[in-house]
Formats: C-alpha cells, sequence, structure tokens
C-alpha cells in the first residue's frame, strides 16, 4: 500500500467541512503553522502527530481513517488492550523478549506493554510498523481511537 497525498486529502477534507486551519489547529492543540504543515508535506501525519491528535483531527473532519488510507473494507475497530494482548501473545508465541522485538520494529514498547493507553502518544509510523511485525491491520486501533476521540471545536 503506497502512503501518499495525504497532505491534500487532508486540506479536502478541511475544506468539505467548512472548517478553518486555525479553528481546527486550536481544537487539536497544535499551532496553526504545524496543521498546514500536515496539509503541506505528506509525512507530517503519520510522523509529527500523536495517534490521539490523528484520531481527533479525523474526528473533527468526518473522516474515516480506512477510507482516508484507502483500505477496504473498513477494518473493525480494536481496542488498545486487545492491541496490547496481541503483542504478548506474539511474543509468547515466539518466545521473544521484549527487547528483541523492539530491535526489530525500532520503537520502544515496553511502556506500552505496562499502560496500554501510551499507545495514543506514538505516532502512525510506530504504529504501522508495530502492527506490521505482530501481523494485525493497524487502521483497526485507528478507527477504535477515532471513535472514541471527543471533539472541542471551540
Amino acid at each position: 500500500m503506497e502512503l501518499d497525498a495525504f497532505g491534500k486529502r487532508l486540506r479536502a477534507a478541511r475544506e468539505k467541512s467548512g472548517k478553518s486551519a486555525e479553528e481546527i489547529a486550536q481544537s487539536v492543540g497544535i499551532s496553526v503553522p504545524a496543521y498546514y504543515d500536515l496539509e503541506t508535506f505528506d509525512d507530517e501525519l503519520t510522523t509529527s502527530l500523536p495517534i490521539q491528535d490523528v484520531a481527533l483531527l479525523f474526528k473533527l473532519l468526518g473522516i474515516q481513517p480506512a477510507n482516508f488510507f484507502h483500505t477496504a473494507p473498513v477494518p473493525d475497530p480494536m481496542t488498545v488492550d486487545v492491541f496490547v494482548e496481541k503483542i504478548v501473545e506474539y511474543l509468547k508465541t515466539r518466545q521473544m523478549s521484549v527487547e528483541i522485538f523492539e530491535d526489530l520494529v525500532g520503537w520502544d514498547i515496553e511502556p506500552l506493554l505496562n499502560e496500554p493507553e501510551k499507545i495514543l502518544s506514538y505516532d502512525i509510523d510506530a504504529l504501522r510498523e508495530i502492527s506490521s511485525e505482530v501481523g494485525i491491520e493497524w487502521l483497526s486501533l485507528l478507527q477504535a481511537i477515532s471513535i472514541a476521540s471527543k471533539p472541542d471545536l471551540k
């Protein structure tokens, strides 16, 4: 799956929503220039915002994560607890240490294993890489987080 044109899709969704970049930036809790970076540079969305903020952004703009990332069918939402359980099951099945897994995926997951909600502070690239190794659909978790996000337009 090629991940591209995120900025253009984000801008189109914002324009369709009738919301200004300033409104969205304020609601997500980022600066206006940081928001414009999301619309300008395709990798900004997957590397610069925590998953929780991406989910809120999608909720504010009425974006379905699976549609945004061109995935069909839409995966069933997965809770953070189930996500972490699947990682633990993967480690046990393969008799793999956390340290080896971290080296394999390039992300520190120990805090996540102790407090599943910590996944909300990871970016989408981390979620994709961890999920890919474990063999689960990363959009399932993003979908659930997006559904649970509470937009607050001021």
